[in-house]
C-alpha cells in the first residue's frame, strides 16, 4: 500500500520511502506472482498498474492504520532529489505540502537549469506555494522572480519584487 504513492520505483527507493529493508523481496515477489506490478529490467524500477494503484490508494485512503501518506509523499520527494530526479521529487514534495524542502532546494544553483528547462511547470508551482512560505525562504523567491521577469513578464515581474520589497522592509 505504501508505494502506491508512486508512478515508478527502483528497490532501493522502496526500501527508503517504506523504511522496511523487507520491501524489495516482497516487492520482488510480488511482481513474479502479479501482473498489477511488473518490474522493468532495463530501467531497474517497478512499476504499479495504475488499475492496482487507484485500489490501494482508496484503500490507504479509508483504512490508513499507521501509514502517514504525507510522510510517504516527503520521503518519496527527498528520495528523488537525492538521486537528481529534480521534478517528480518537486512533485512529491508538493503533495506533502513540503514547502521549506521545496524552497531550500531552489537555493541552490543546480535549479537554474531546471527552472530554465520547465518555465511552464515552476510557475504553477510557485502558485501553489503559499506566500509566506515564500518570504521565509527569500534567496528561492527572488530566485524565481528573476526568472520571472526575464523568461515571462518583465511589468508582472517587477511587481512581485516590488511587494517582497515591502514585505522585508515592513517585517524584520
Amino acid at each position: 500500500k505504501s508505494l502506491c504513492v508512486l508512478d515508478i520505483f527502483t528497490p532501493q527507493q522502496a526500501v527508503y520511502v517504506t523504511k522496511d529493508k523487507g520491501t524489495e523481496a516482497i516487492i520482488k515477489r510480488l511482481s513474479y506472482e502479479n501482473s498489477f506490478i511488473r518490474y522493468d529490467e532495463l530501467e531497474d524500477v517497478y512499476r504499479i498498474h495504475n488499475i492496482f494503484s487507484n485500489y490501494l490508494k482508496k484503500i490507504l485512503e479509508q483504512n490508513p492504520l499507521k501509514i502517514d501518506i504525507t510522510v510517504l509523499y516527503r520521503r518519496s520527494g527527498e528520495w528523488c532529489l537525492k538521486n537528481k530526479d529534480i521534478i517528480p521529487g518537486l512533485n512529491y514534495l508538493l503533495k506533502a505540502k513540503e514547502y521549506d524542502i521545496i524552497l531550500t532546494e531552489f537555493e541552490k544553483n543546480h535549479m537554474t537549469k531546471v527552472i530554465d528547462n520547465n518555465p511552464r511547470y515552476i510557475i504553477e508551482l510557485f502558485q501553489k506555494i503559499p506566500l509566506e512560505a515564500k518570504y521565509r525562504h527569500p534567496i528561492a523567491y527572488v530566485n524565481y522572480i528573476g526568472f520571472y521577469v526575464t523568461n515571462m513578464n518583465i511589468y508582472e515581474g517587477k511587481r512581485l519584487l516590488s511587494e517582497t520589497e515591502e514585505y522585508y522592509n515592513n517585517n524584520e
